[in-house]
């Protein structure tokens, strides 16, 4: 017993097709031609959503080396700008303290969410199903921790 969709649908149509009566053949062509337009459609579908698919996950690359850049060249010139500051001993405050760890935990956050919800909205879009952005999304939160445990 072949339990899918498509031959659900196939024998469901001949089954009908035969009791009404009628040539047999023409239901076997017809059933034969709505099996290769379901494969041509499923096909066609994944083919023009690949596109936003590698869209959604490019996105989430730059994301990761925007915080990157942030992390390891503005926020540590602004710690030890407002470092530098705290030492002279002068009045003035520059932006207070620069707490890098903090913005660094923030950051991992941020990016284990985008990276959960890309993710599901590129399994989604990519082939239709819910499991598969499941499966997207546990790829990308990967490469977010291992990104930020490792690099950033």
């Amino acid at each position: 017993a072949v339990n899918t969709p498509l031959a659900e649908r196939s024998v469901d149509l001949i089954a009908h097709a035969s009791s009404a009566g009628g040539d047999v053949s023409e239901v076997l062509r017809a059933a034969a031609h709505d099996a290769y337009e379901f494969f041509n459609l499923k096909s066609e579908r994944r083919n023009g959503m690949m596109i936003y698919m590698i869209i959604i996950v490019m996105s989430f690359f730059v994301f990761l080396f925007v915080i990157g850049v942030l992390s390891s060249t503005f926020l540590t010139t602004m710690a030890e700008a407002g470092e530098a500051v705290a030492a002279s001993g002068s009045s003035q405050t520059f932006m207070g303290t620069v707490d890098l760890f903090l913005y660094n935990r923030l950051f991992c956050h941020s990016a284990l969410i985008q990276g959960f919800f890309s993710g599901l909205a590129a399994g989604i879009m990519g082939e239709g199903r819910v499991l598969a952005g499941l499966k997207y999304a546990a790829i990308m939160v990967l490469i977010a921790w291992i990104a930020f445990r490792f690099f950033i």
